[in-house]
């Protein structure tokens, strides 16, 4: 049994030349009891963005949506 499910939720920023770009695109995770979960990657890719998504830190976004 799952015990959280994300589903299909990214995250855009704005740049100071006001053009959107994607830091997170169409997130798709699901924990389960007794799982250990590790996000790994270069730096910008994302797994700040990921963490306080998760968290509650920052709000997600459905992709194709503001």
């Amino acid at each position: 049994m799952p015990l959280g499910v994300v589903h299909d939720v990214g995250k855009s920023y704005r740049s100071l030349q006001g053009v959107d770009y994607a830091a997170v695109g169409a997130l798709q995770y699901r924990d389960r009891d007794r799982e250990f979960f590790c996000l790994l990657g270069p730096s910008g890719c994302g797994k700040t963005t990921v963490l306080e998504m998760l968290s509650g830190a920052s709000r997600p976004r459905r992709p194709g949506r503001s």
